[in-house]
Protein backbone atom coordinates (compact mmCIF):
# COMPACT_ATOMS: atom_id res chain seq x y z
CA UNK A 1 0.00 0.00 0.00
CA UNK A 2 2.54 2.16 0.86
CA UNK A 3 4.87 1.57 -2.80
CA UNK A 4 1.73 2.08 -4.38
CA UNK A 5 1.14 5.57 -2.87
CA UNK A 6 4.79 6.60 -3.85
CA UNK A 7 5.97 6.36 -0.21
CA UNK A 8 9.90 4.62 1.00
CA UNK A 9 9.95 1.51 2.24
CA UNK A 10 12.26 0.01 4.08
CA UNK A 11 13.07 -4.06 5.31
CA UNK A 12 15.21 -4.75 7.84
CA UNK A 13 16.62 -8.28 7.54
CA UNK A 14 19.67 -10.10 9.90
CA UNK A 15 22.50 -10.56 8.11
CA UNK A 16 23.10 -10.08 4.62
CA UNK A 17 20.17 -9.88 2.28
CA UNK A 18 21.47 -11.68 -0.50
CA UNK A 19 21.74 -15.12 1.65
CA UNK A 20 19.15 -17.31 2.35
CA UNK A 21 16.90 -13.84 3.71
CA UNK A 22 13.23 -12.96 3.46
CA UNK A 23 13.83 -10.09 0.93
CA UNK A 24 14.50 -12.75 -1.23
CA UNK A 25 10.71 -13.66 -1.25
CA UNK A 26 9.73 -9.88 -0.73
CA UNK A 27 11.78 -8.56 -3.61
CA UNK A 28 9.80 -11.48 -6.27
CA UNK A 29 7.00 -10.27 -4.59
CA UNK A 30 7.27 -6.71 -5.45
CA UNK A 31 9.14 -7.17 -8.81
CA UNK A 32 5.51 -9.32 -9.94
CA UNK A 33 3.41 -7.00 -8.53
CA UNK A 34 1.81 -4.60 -11.30
CA UNK A 35 4.04 -1.74 -10.03
CA UNK A 36 6.69 -3.49 -9.92
CA UNK A 37 8.59 -1.64 -13.17
CA UNK A 38 8.11 1.31 -11.22
CA UNK A 39 9.75 0.70 -7.98
CA UNK A 40 13.04 1.73 -7.64
CA UNK A 41 15.33 -0.93 -5.50
CA UNK A 42 18.32 -0.74 -3.19
CA UNK A 43 19.80 -3.56 -1.61
CA UNK A 44 22.51 -2.86 0.73
CA UNK A 45 24.55 -5.51 1.98
CA UNK A 46 24.82 -6.36 5.49
CA UNK A 47 27.54 -8.70 7.60
CA UNK A 48 26.54 -12.36 7.22
CA UNK A 49 25.56 -14.83 9.91
CA UNK A 50 28.49 -16.83 9.00
CA UNK A 51 31.11 -14.55 8.85
CA UNK A 52 29.54 -13.42 12.34
CA UNK A 53 30.13 -16.57 13.75
CA UNK A 54 33.13 -16.94 12.53
CA UNK A 55 34.61 -13.62 13.99
CA UNK A 56 33.36 -14.39 17.08
CA UNK A 57 34.77 -17.47 17.13
CA UNK A 58 37.93 -16.05 16.18
CA UNK A 59 37.98 -18.54 13.28
CA UNK A 60 38.80 -17.96 9.21
CA UNK A 61 36.55 -19.71 7.57
CA UNK A 62 38.70 -20.28 4.46
CA UNK A 63 41.61 -18.80 3.13
CA UNK A 64 44.23 -19.46 0.10
CA UNK A 65 43.26 -21.94 -2.44
CA UNK A 66 40.61 -23.60 -0.07
CA UNK A 67 36.61 -23.97 -1.28
CA UNK A 68 34.20 -23.00 0.86
CA UNK A 69 30.28 -24.29 0.69
CA UNK A 70 27.38 -23.15 2.18
CA UNK A 71 24.29 -25.52 3.01
CA UNK A 72 20.93 -24.99 4.40
CA UNK A 73 20.43 -27.45 6.76
CA UNK A 74 16.43 -26.90 6.88
CA UNK A 75 15.48 -29.69 4.46
CA UNK A 76 17.39 -32.47 5.92
CA UNK A 77 20.56 -34.10 6.05
CA UNK A 78 20.77 -35.81 2.80
CA UNK A 79 23.13 -32.81 1.29
CA UNK A 80 25.11 -32.94 4.08
CA UNK A 81 25.49 -36.73 4.10
CA UNK A 82 26.56 -36.66 0.20
CA UNK A 83 29.02 -33.83 0.82
CA UNK A 84 30.89 -35.90 3.69
CA UNK A 85 30.98 -39.06 1.23
CA UNK A 86 32.44 -37.09 -2.00
CA UNK A 87 35.01 -35.99 0.59
CA UNK A 88 36.02 -39.23 2.01
CA UNK A 89 35.44 -41.16 -1.26
CA UNK A 90 39.06 -40.91 -2.50
CA UNK A 91 40.78 -41.43 0.91
CA UNK A 92 39.14 -42.18 4.24
CA UNK A 93 41.93 -40.47 5.82
CA UNK A 94 41.68 -37.26 4.06
CA UNK A 95 38.91 -34.85 4.10
CA UNK A 96 39.87 -32.01 1.36
CA UNK A 97 38.55 -33.34 -1.92
CA UNK A 98 35.66 -31.20 -3.07
CA UNK A 99 35.28 -28.73 0.17
CA UNK A 100 37.63 -27.44 2.96
CA UNK A 101 34.98 -25.85 4.93
CA UNK A 102 31.20 -26.41 5.17
CA UNK A 103 28.73 -23.95 6.76
CA UNK A 104 25.18 -25.22 7.62
CA UNK A 105 22.76 -22.42 7.75
CA UNK A 106 19.68 -22.63 10.17
CA UNK A 107 20.68 -25.96 11.53
CA UNK A 108 18.28 -26.10 14.47
CA UNK A 109 15.63 -28.41 13.84
CA UNK A 110 17.94 -31.03 12.04
CA UNK A 111 20.80 -30.55 14.68
CA UNK A 112 20.70 -34.01 16.35
CA UNK A 113 20.88 -35.62 12.37
CA UNK A 114 23.85 -33.61 11.55
CA UNK A 115 25.44 -34.41 15.32
CA UNK A 116 25.20 -37.67 14.45
CA UNK A 117 26.84 -37.67 10.52
CA UNK A 118 29.76 -35.44 12.81
CA UNK A 119 30.46 -38.42 14.86
CA UNK A 120 29.95 -41.51 12.02
CA UNK A 121 32.34 -39.13 10.13
CA UNK A 122 34.79 -38.68 13.10
CA UNK A 123 34.37 -34.70 12.46
CA UNK A 124 32.80 -33.60 15.27
CA UNK A 125 36.42 -32.37 16.55
CA UNK A 126 36.32 -29.95 13.63
CA UNK A 127 33.26 -28.16 14.22
CA UNK A 128 31.67 -25.36 16.04
CA UNK A 129 27.87 -24.30 16.80
CA UNK A 130 27.10 -20.60 16.84
CA UNK A 131 23.86 -19.57 18.12
CA UNK A 132 22.26 -16.27 17.47
CA UNK A 133 25.50 -15.07 16.87
CA UNK A 134 25.83 -11.61 17.67
CA UNK A 135 23.30 -11.10 19.93
CA UNK A 136 22.88 -11.36 23.67
CA UNK A 137 21.96 -15.11 23.86
CA UNK A 138 24.67 -15.77 21.67
CA UNK A 139 26.42 -19.31 22.39
CA UNK A 140 29.32 -21.08 21.26
CA UNK A 141 29.80 -24.98 21.25
CA UNK A 142 33.12 -26.60 20.12
CA UNK A 143 32.93 -30.31 19.16
CA UNK A 144 32.88 -32.49 22.01
CA UNK A 145 30.48 -29.90 23.38
CA UNK A 146 27.82 -30.12 21.72
CA UNK A 147 27.25 -33.57 22.94
CA UNK A 148 25.57 -32.46 26.09
CA UNK A 149 22.87 -30.04 24.19
CA UNK A 150 19.68 -30.94 24.23
CA UNK A 151 18.68 -31.75 20.49
CA UNK A 152 15.28 -30.23 20.47
CA UNK A 153 16.01 -26.65 22.02
CA UNK A 154 18.86 -25.29 19.12
CA UNK A 155 17.84 -22.18 18.04
CA UNK A 156 16.68 -21.71 14.28
CA UNK A 157 19.74 -18.89 13.77
CA UNK A 158 22.15 -21.59 14.20
CA UNK A 159 25.19 -22.11 11.96
CA UNK A 160 27.73 -24.63 12.21
CA UNK A 161 31.02 -24.05 10.77
CA UNK A 162 32.91 -27.72 9.67
CA UNK A 163 36.51 -27.30 8.98
CA UNK A 164 37.23 -30.45 6.48
CA UNK A 165 40.78 -29.48 5.75
CA UNK A 166 43.43 -27.03 7.51
CA UNK A 167 41.67 -28.24 10.95
CA UNK A 168 44.42 -28.46 13.21
CA UNK A 169 45.75 -25.43 11.81
CA UNK A 170 42.31 -23.50 12.80
CA UNK A 171 42.49 -24.97 16.56
CA UNK A 172 45.27 -22.72 17.56
CA UNK A 173 43.07 -19.43 16.49
CA UNK A 174 40.06 -20.46 18.52
CA UNK A 175 39.96 -19.12 21.96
Amino acid sequence: KRLRNGKDVVFITEGDPAIYSTWSYLYQEILNSEIGAEIEVEMVPGITSMSAAAAETLTPLIDGDERLAIVPATYGVSDIEAIFKENTKNNANVLNVLVDTLVLMKIGKNFSSVLQLLREYNLLQHSILVSSATTKTQRIYRGAEMLDLPSNNIPYFSIMLIFLKNAKKREGMQS
